[in-house]
């Protein structure tokens, strides 16, 4: 009887432990199910910076590039042809002159080969050392000796960084002498390297002008300058150059010791435009 009474006891109890356990439970999950859900609700939040990028993306691109093409606006308005100095040549300067002269009118200023060179700084010609690694103000020639005409010219009063003079040196001197105290010694003018390097290939900039000893100038046509010169020295040596929308040729005259390279256009028609005079008592180029 005792042992009967004992077991219903136990059975109570169990029974009322049960009833207590089974509900308190389930009720951490079901509470703690949306707290661990929140994030989830929170992340659309999070992905917000990502619908910004894209709208920085067009605005900083087309703002950048205007920038970027503001320079190619701006090269038409150096392109026109001005005027060039000098460009009224008083007749007398050419008075006399022949071919064997070495002689060319730069802008109204005579130059001949073996002219002294601070003739031509006088008229604002003049270069940098630092535009060349191999020679400096202390650089000097010996009696006789001589440069080839590699060395670039600029006005940089009138035309700035533009058109340019390539000339040599030499020394007639008796001792040992700087560059920029030598003589001229061979001159080359290009009238050509004034042009447009945009979207207009063919329009001269403006340009310094320059005359041969025979009155024939910058942008003369072929048919003028064939008229005044004749047909080449050599017509072997003619070189005649085609490309897209160019013609050009390029004609050798020679005197006793000099030696003139015309180089004229006829496609576009814009004439005559470079000079290379080379003095061949001392050097062939």
């Amino acid at each position: 009887m005792k042992k009967l009474l004992a077991l219903t006891l136990a059975l109570i109890l169990v029974l009322g432990v049960l009833p207590g356990c089974s509900l308190p439970t389930p009720l951490p999950v079901d509470s703690g199910a949306p707290t661990t859900q929140a994030p989830k609700t929170e992340a659309p939040t999070t992905q917000a910076p990502v619908t910004e990028a894209p709208t920085e993306a067009p605005t900083e691109a087309p703002t950048e590039a205007p920038t970027t093409e503001a320079p190619t606006t701006e090269a038409p308005t150096e392109a026109p042809a001005t005027e060039p100095v000098g460009s009224d040549v008083d007749p007398a300067l050419l008075e006399g002159l022949t071919i064997n002269d070495a002689a060319i009118v730069i802008d109204g200023v005579l130059y001949k080969s073996e002219d002294p060179y601070s003739k031509m700084v006088e008229n604002g010609w003049d270069f940098s050392f630092d535009d060349y690694y191999n020679v400096d103000e202390n650089y000097v020639l010996n009696k006789g000796q001589y440069v080839y005409a590699t060395i670039r010219l600029y006005n940089m009063e009138t035309y700035g960084k533009g058109p340019s003079i390539t000339i040599g040196f030499i020394n007639n001197n008796e001792e040992a002498t700087k560059l920029k105290e030598c003589d001229i010694h061979g001159i080359k003018v290009e009238g050509t390297s004034g042009f447009k390097r945009y979207e207009d290939l063919y329009t001269p900039v403006a340009c310094y002008d320059f005359m041969l000893w025979n009155g024939l100038r910058r942008g003369d046509s072929m048919e003028k300058v064939k008229e005044v010169m004749g047909e080449p020295t050599d017509p072997d040596s003619t070189y005649v150059a085609d490309g897209d929308g160019y013609h050009y040729e390029i004609m050798t005259y020679k005197g006793d010791h000099v030696s003139y390279e015309l180089t004229v256009f006829t496609v576009p028609d814009i004439g005559l435009q470079s000079v290379e005079i080379s003095d061949t008592r001392n050097w062939t180029r």
